[in-house]
């Protein structure tokens, strides 16, 4: 199969990781009302926000974090409702999808390893220095969770 999976939408990028039931949307949970109302759109075209909740929760993360780690790239401070959203979602990613994608962890743990000294994050103004400690906190944390699962997997 020949596809570009920028071009997908969500329900298609389910489909392909084997999920084919149908997203019900409950009024009383706003988290189902939100994610059944982006099964149309294109993980490209979600914004920030949607991309980190969906990491935040183990959704379709075999599409989500390398989309995540091209934004990240692009700006380690991406975030819609606080900076440093994005890069702090992959603190919510269960350790048992960490163990069973041994590739992706790698990556992974190299990106985070290259993004403390990214020279946007160096250069960037902080707002408060609370705010800054606490990005360097959870990078340190994201660095630290993947390295445990590598070294306890011997990768």
């Amino acid at each position: 199969m020949n596809f570009n999976k920028n071009d997908l939408t969500i329900r298609k990028l389910r489909e392909l990781n084997g999920d084919m039931g149908e997203v019900i949307s409950d009024e009383i949970s706003p988290l189902s009302v939100w994610y059944a109302g982006i099964q149309n759109i294109q993980l490209l075209n979600l914004d920030d926000g949607d991309v980190a909740k969906l990491i935040r929760q183990n959704l379709i993360l075999e599409f989500a974090i390398p989309e995540s780690i091209r934004r990240l790239n692009q700006l380690p401070t991406a975030g819609k409702i606080y900076v440093g959203e994005l890069m702090n979602s992959f603190n919510h990613i269960k350790c048992e999808f960490w163990t069973r994608n041994v590739i992706c962890t790698k990556e992974s743990c190299e990106f985070f390893k290259r993004l403390k000294s990214h020279p946007l994050l160096v250069h960037f103004q902080w707002e408060l220095e609370e705010e800054k400690q606490d990005y360097f906190s959870d990078l340190k944390k994201m660095i630290s969770t993947l390295e445990e699962v590598l070294k306890r997997i011997g990768g």
